[in-house]
């Protein structure tokens, strides 16, 4: 990626399914001018993810963290999943069972956290355990 963008471009990163933060790590490490928002769904992964922001790294005002729990999907609102035992997949379910979890569109994500301060997303990371292209829908 380094070689498409010169260290004072600024770069906007998506990842949707951040799980511990692995790229974000990479992508906050390589550019100097980076703004990334990333989404995990699962409570305990995302305070993994999340965390990259309170002690890993100390950002320079040029480098924004945006960690956000959350699902995405083709519509916004409130459901519950229920994780399987392997954690290779996730099952929304209309029971009253299962965990909390909030969803919004990628469209309101892009409204909600960088319209009007960046023009576009550089680079979409999508890792939904099988649901990728349902969520660009």
């Amino acid at each position: 990626m380094k070689h498409l963008f010169n260290s004072s471009y600024h770069f906007v990163y998506l990842d949707v399914g951040c799980n511990e933060a692995e790229e974000a790590r990479y992508v906050l490490k390589e550019f100097n001018h980076t703004t990334i928002v990333a989404l995990e769904m699962q409570q305990d992964v995302y305070h993994k993810c999340a965390s990259l922001g309170a002690k890993d790294i100390r950002f320079p005002d040029s480098q924004i963290f945006i960690p956000l729990h959350l699902a995405a999907s083709t519509k916004s609102g409130s459901g519950r999943y229920t994780p399987r035992n392997d954690r290779s997949s996730i099952v929304l379910s209309d029971r009253d069972e299962g965990r909390e979890v909030q969803f919004d569109t990628l469209d309101n994500v892009y409204k909600s956290h960088l319209q009007g301060r960046f023009s576009h997303i550089d680079l979409l990371k999508i890792d939904a355990e099988g649901w990728d292209g349902w969520i660009l829908r």
